[in-house]
C-alpha cells in the first residue's frame, strides 16, 4: 500500500511539473463559446445567454482576441436590438424567415425559416492575422 502511494505520488509529481499548458487558440475559444451557449439554453434558459455572451466578449478581449456576435433569436432578449444589417453585438427578433445573405458578419447565403423557441448566433473571434466565423442554432 505504501509502495503503490509513493508510485502515485512521484507519477503525480512527474505530470505536474513536466507537462506543457496548453496554448489557447481561436478554435477553443469558438468551441467553447459554442459548447456554453448550448448548454445554458438546455439547462438555465434563453434569457441567461444576452449576459453570458456579454461576459464571454468581455472574456475574450482579455485574453487579446476581438469577439463579434449577431443573434437572431424568436425570443424577445435583453440585448440592444440591431438597427441595420451591418450592426453587431446585438440581435434581431424574428419570428417566421430571416435572410442571412444580407446580414455582412454571418456570410452565409441562406434563408432560415424559423419554428418557435430557437436561437442562431453568427460569430466572429479574431486576433492579429488569425480569424474564425462561424454559425450555429440551438
Amino acid at each position: 500500500m505504501i509502495a503503490t502511494l509513493i508510485i502515485i505520488s512521484i507519477l503525480s509529481y512527474t505530470q505536474f511539473f513536466y507537462s506543457k499548458p496548453t496554448k489557447i487558440t481561436i478554435k477553443h475559444i469558438s468551441n467553447n463559446y459554442e459548447e456554453q451557449i448550448i448548454y445554458i439554453k438546455k439547462n438555465f434558459g434563453y434569457q441567461y445567454i444576452p449576459n453570458y455572451t456579454n461576459s464571454f466578449q468581455n472574456y475574450s478581449y482579455s485574453l487579446g482576441y476581438n469577439f463579434s456576435y449577431i443573434i437572431i433569436s424568436t425570443y424577445k432578449l435583453s440585448l440592444r436590438k440591431c438597427l441595420s444589417n451591418s450592426d453587431i453585438n446585438c440581435y434581431f427578433y424574428y419570428s417566421d424567415y430571416f435572410d442571412l445573405s444580407n446580414i455582412s458578419l454571418c456570410n452565409i447565403n441562406k434563408r432560415l425559416y424559423f419554428p418557435p423557441n430557437i436561437i442562431c448566433i453568427c460569430y466572429s473571434i479574431s486576433k492579429d492575422n488569425e480569424s474564425y466565423k462561424n454559425f450555429f442554432c440551438t
